[in-house]
């Protein structure tokens, strides 16, 4: 009878449906009648007979806990959901294809009423925004309020995270109140506030205060860890679901030089989080404490949230390819048989101990250099130690950490090829560029980059009234692509001032002065883009009207 019904029903083959029951015996050695149950449940509940099937093949266990169900229970189960959040059948087949459907079935109606209930008494959700939460993703309901309970706890007392601040983050991750607070909230919350990230947020200064300030007491500095701490929680509460030995610490000590000790240093050694990251230098981006914290105030919930071995090793090391700041295979950093030379390993060991941090100049370019002080200069490349290159990456990184929230394929890589292949950026250049602003990897290659480019190349056309404004000029600049790179190469903050609030005013008034960009007698100078819009007015009234 059970072969038949499930064939019936569901359109399984024998082979199907033997191979379910012999798994789930219990499907017909305590269900008399199979066939009428899959009927409730199709016609009644209004299940599609795709679903069911779909829900028996990957959830088998739940859905042998719901057939075997009392019809009067999953009734019941069903009255609850529609007198507390007015969830009805129709609600449920739009549910149906989502993984929690099955186990809302099987919750027993007076747990999952006090779930429910949590929600709406503790956190003040109305019946219409349940519906809609439960509708988007039942699993929601999945956690026993013992429990939900417990997990709100821990907020409050570690973080004071209130109702009011628990439901912004279940706007971010609807999922929160799933967590166990035990196993993973609780020692997360206590690492994120006492260990290296509590201490580097803190170091930062915002709005006139720091834990480095002499003036806060023990008290003022636990407050505002806590704060700092509780701010990059609720804009990322998935961090909280980050396992902490195989996620958390292996991010953190990807970023931070924890100075060799402890837990931190990767050229004992030991691999990232127990997986196949080579610990060579080379996987560490070394960051200060107070750069770390910089990283952590800006984008730390986004990169806590990181795979190290997925996505941050991979592109700190494509970052170091295409800037020239590769350590390993750039000095002869290992003898013929495989072996770090002792010079390299002692400098390297030296910067891992936190030795002599100091920040490192960004090295000219050969096109910026005079040629007779070129030679051993800081711009060639053999110039460049280890300590240099992983130095000059990490400033960049605490400048602008959203680079590493960025995709290879689809943004960096693209914006490297048109600097190298279209502007024609020497590496060296390049290098230069990036480093002094690297926000300009977080420009939209199409959106932003290229309009600038092509509008500073187009050519120049007659402006014949000044009055109709900027807006009105519908010509470029008129220079080469040539001179816009060498411009670039002096003076790469241009690319960070929007076209047509800046840079489209500027050439509006050089092009109705005719005026060339350079250095020469008559020139507009140089910096004419990034000066203020009262020291450019200036220049105007002195040298040109």
């Amino acid at each position: 009878m059970a072969i038949q019904a499930l064939t019936q029903h569901l359109y399984l083959t024998q082979d199907a449906t033997r191979s379910i029951l012999n798994r789930h015996p219990r499907l017909y050695t305590h269900l008399h009648n199979l066939n009428d149950r899959l009927s409730y449940l199709l016609n009644d509940l209004h299940l599609t007979r795709q679903t069911l099937k779909k829900m028996l093949l990957h959830h088998p266990r739940l859905m042998e806990k719901v057939f075997l169900d009392s019809e009067l229970n999953i009734a019941s189960t069903m009255q609850v959901l529609e007198k507390e959040i007015g969830l009805d059948k129709n609600d449920v087949i739009s549910m149906q294809l989502q993984k929690g459907v099955t186990s809302v079935l099987s919750y027993p109606r007076s747990e999952l009423r006090k779930r429910i209930l949590i929600y709406k008494n503790d956190l003040g959700y109305s019946e219409e925004e349940m519906r809609q939460m439960v509708r988007k993703d039942p699993r929601m309901l999945q956690t026993s309020s013992f429990k939900v309970k417990r997990l709100l706890e821990v907020l409050r007392q570690e973080l004071l995270i209130g109702s009011e601040d628990v439901k912004e983050m279940i706007k971010r991750e609807i999922l929160l109140l799933t967590y166990d607070a035990e196993k993973n909230i609780l020692p997360t919350i206590q690492y994120l506030k006492n260990g290296p990230v509590g201490r580097c947020l803190g170091m930062v200064e915002r709005k006139g205060e720091s834990t480095l300030l002499n003036d806060l007491t023990v008290e003022d500095k636990e407050r505002l860890i806590r704060e700092r701490v509780k701010a990059l929680v609720m804009g990322h509460p998935k961090v909280l679901s980050c396992s902490l030995e195989r996620n958390l610490k292996p991010t953190v000590h990807f970023f931070w030089d924890c100075g060799g000790g402890g837990d931190g240093g990767l050229l004992d050694g030991t691999n990232v989080g127990g997986s196949d990251v080579s610990p060579t230098f080379t996987s560490v981006v070394g960051l200060t404490d107070y750069e770390f914290g910089k990283v952590l105030y800006r984008r730390g919930g986004s990169l806590l949230e990181a795979n190290v071995e997925r996505t941050l090793i991979k592109k700190v090391n494509f970052l170091r390819q295409e800037l020239g700041l590769e350590i390993c295979g750039r000095y002869n950093d290992k003898d013929d048989e495989g072996v770090l030379r002792n010079d390299n390993f002692n400098e390297l060991a030296n910067m891992q101990n936190g030795w002599n941090r100091q920040k490192v100049e960004i090295p000219l370019p050969k096109s910026l250099v005079v040629q007779e002080q070129y030679q051993g200069a800081l711009g060639t490349d053999i110039s460049l130690s280890p300590y240099e290159c992983q130095r000059l990456l990490a400033q960049m990184i605490a400048t602008a950490p959203d680079i590493l929230t960025l995709s290879i394929e689809t943004n960096l890589k693209p914006k490297f090829e048109y600097f190298c292949n279209t502007l024609k950026f020497e590496k060296d250049e390049l290098r230069y560029v990036i480093l002094k602003r690297p926000q300009i990897l977080s420009l939209n290659l199409d959106r932003n980059i290229l309009p600038k480019i092509e509008f500073l190349v187009k050519e120049r056309t007659r402006i014949d009234s000044y009055s109709k404004g900027p807006n009105s000029y519908n010509g470029g600049l008129g220079m080469s692509m040539k001179e816009v790179r060498d411009w670039i190469v002096q003076h790469p903050q241009i690319l960070t001032f929007g076209l047509e609030k800046r840079i489209r005013p500027r050439v509006f008034d050089i092009v109705y002065y005719n005026l060339n960009v350079g250095d020469g007698e008559g020139d507009a100078p140089m910096n004419c883009i990034s000066r203020s819009e009262q020291s450019w007015k200036q220049w105007i009234q002195s040298n040109v009207v």
